[in-house]
């Protein structure tokens, strides 16, 4: 639709003196008269605003300047009405306005009236989702797979800017302005000035510098992406994070957000409906290490373009999704659980070289060549589909990548080959690259577990009290288990004593486990841990982990120790007088038997 304010009033005007004599006619000419004005109570075209759609008793609006309003039926008031049309005042005292018995206007208008025409316009328009069609600043893939770039006052679509509407299935209210590209066609010199002043900084790797540019790049096409990859920095005091962080906001100027509330809700709040970049500095473990995990989790849904659902008012609960890449940096990084490790990459900055000369950080040169490269990245979107594919395939085959390594890696590869190149780079050049990421993610895979090791793991680590001062880790208990079996095994051979007294294993059975020998194939002894699917001890074990009971039921740590090749369900097995089901796990691997 397009917007605009009305030139005259004149049609209008005996329709609005006919409502008013209707107001003291006779009931029966009352309803005759405002039968006639039913084409008055539809939606004029020239309307300086706009009705999308309701849902569930909410209706929802353009108003007179491009923002998305919300309104419940009680909330049509008067109030809200002038508030709805915004700088449009005027087109409601001409359209609808009041009289008084001398025929003269009264400066007021027919709110109820309007009230009536915005929400039958707005039940016209159909049933909307707001989770799905409002789309916020950032860039979105537009319904023939271009790029839409929404640019808070203009939206760029198919290579002009216009104002913010509803365009096809989706709306884009306006928003405070950002950076918007430049006007001619973008080289890869933008990119390559970019990693010259990237390069500044004192990397580990030259590599970082490189996966930076890619976060950067990203960062203007983020809402479009099928993944979106985060980037944590970290390095001693004096390696200069802050100043990364305030050159990378100079080159994205308020096409990024920033913020120092790392709380989840702060930041679904914040990016809600939103695919710009966020910057969050000082991310340290020692700040409430509970809201920084629970910020990771809305990395983790941000990544993938999640659906979050929250509770609204009036017990009405609304979902949407958040879909934004997110610069990290800090001192000391914070732990990373196995589902965060593969959607964030890391990186490490040593301390600045005394006499290194900083780059020039005028925001003014550095906001022009933020824009030179949200314009390169839009001239190259046509590349990046193939491009992020060969980056995923090579990762695979050459880093032997997982999946979503896979996605996390390669969007930041291609995302930066756009940046620069004109053309796919070579086979050649591509598998190189590749190969040295390998290489620099070699320590950190050769130090990954899969998540049954690490609940293997964790459970041989959590100490067992039996009293009296004894105080040993559970894999403790289990090699002192084994040395009771073989001196059993020994004894029953000898002397067929049955009878020998095992401490160790009542102390493993106290919290519902058990161990057990087994003749592999090869004749020799193999070790079994037996551990139980429902305990009460366990369930004390693992809580607050990511495998956790619930006091009656089987725990989660059941089905993730399962995936441990060789081990199998077996039971039921006496622990302590009573029967259990478990499953039976083999150690190799696990345990460092003491050779007697």
């Amino acid at each position: 639709m397009t917007i605009k304010s009305p030139e005259t009033a004149a049609d209008v005007t005996p329709i609005a003196a006919a409502i008013e004599g209707a107001a003291e006619a006779p009931r029966a000419v009352k309803r005759q008269r405002l039968a006639g004005l039913d084409a008055f109570l539809r939606m004029p075209d020239d309307l300086p605003l706009q009705p999308l759609g309701c849902n569930d008793g909410i209706y929802y609006y353009l108003d007179g300047l491009y923002q998305l309003r919300s309104l419940k039926e009680t909330e049509h008031g008067r109030a809200t009405i002038v508030a709805l049309f915004a700088r449009h005042e005027d087109y409601l005292l001409s359209r609808w306005p009041r009289y008084d018995k001398k025929g003269q206007p009264t400066g007021g208008f027919h709110s109820d009236l309007v009230a009536n025409m915005l929400m039958a316009s707005c039940a016209e328009a159909g049933v909307m989702d707001p989770a799905e069609q409002v789309r916020g600043v950032g860039a979105w893939r537009g319904d023939d797979g271009g790029l839409v770039l929404h640019c808070g006052d203009h939206v760029w679509i198919a290579g002009e800017f216009r104002k913010p509407g509803r365009y096809g299935d989706y709306v884009y209210p306006s928003f405070p302005a950002t950076l918007k590209p430049a006007r001619e066609r973008a080289n890869g010199a933008a990119a390559e000035e970019l990693l010259s002043i990237l390069n500044t900084w004192h990397w580990q790797d030259p590599l970082y510098a490189y996966l930076t540019l890619g976060f950067v790049a990203q960062g203007y096409v983020a809402g479009a992406l099928p993944w979106r990859s985060h980037l944590y920095v970290d390095g001693e005091a004096g390696a200069g994070k802050s100043t990364l962080q305030r050159t990378i906001r100079g080159v994205f100027q308020r096409w990024c957000l920033d913020t120092t509330d790392t709380t989840a809700a702060a930041l679904y709040q914040l990016m809600q409906g939103r695919a710009q970049p966020v910057l969050i500095d000082e991310f340290e473990p020692g700040d409430n290490p509970q809201r920084k995990q629970a910020a990771l989790q809305a990395l983790r849904q941000a990544s993938s373009g999640g659906k979050v659902s929250r509770g609204g008012d009036q017990h009405v609960g609304r979902s949407f999704s958040v879909q934004f890449p997110a610069l990290l940096t800090s001192i000391v990084t914070i732990p990373l659980p196995p589902q965060d490790e593969s959607r964030i990459v890391r990186a490490r900055l040593s301390p600045i070289i005394e006499g290194t000369v900083l780059p020039n950080l005028d925001q003014t040169r550095l906001g022009d060549l933020g824009a030179r490269l949200m314009r390169r990245m839009l001239d190259q979107w046509p590349r990046f589909t193939d491009t992020f594919a060969a980056y995923r395939h090579a990762l695979r085959e050459i880093a032997g990548f997982d999946d979503r390594l896979q996605d996390t890696y390669g969007t930041l590869l291609a995302c930066a080959d756009l940046a620069i190149y004109d053309y796919p780079v070579s086979s050649d050049e591509l598998s190189d690259l590749v190969a040295r990421i390998a290489a620099l993610t070699a320590p950190m895979q050769a130090e990954k577990l899969s998540d049954q090791a690490r609940c293997l793991q964790y459970l041989l680590d959590m100490p067992l009290d039996r009293g009296a001062g004894v105080k040993r880790t559970i894999a403790n208990w289990i090699v002192e288990a084994k040395e009771d079996l073989r001196h059993a095994s020994r004894n029953q051979a000898a002397f067929g004593d049955t009878q020998t007294t095992m401490p160790a294993q009542d102390a493993l059975a106290s919290v519902g486990l058990r161990l057990f020998a087994e003749r592999d194939e090869g004749g020799d002894d193999a070790y079994f841990l037996f551990v139980a699917n429902e305990h009460s001890a366990l369930t004390r074990i693992f809580t607050d982990t990511a495998w956790p009971g619930k006091a009656g039921a089987q725990g989660a740590w059941k089905d993730v120790l399962r995936r441990i090749p060789g081990a199998y369900a077996d039971g039921p097995v006496r622990l302590g007088g009573a029967l259990k089901r478990g499953t039976k796990v083999p150690l190799a691997g696990f345990i460092q038997w003491v050779e007697t």
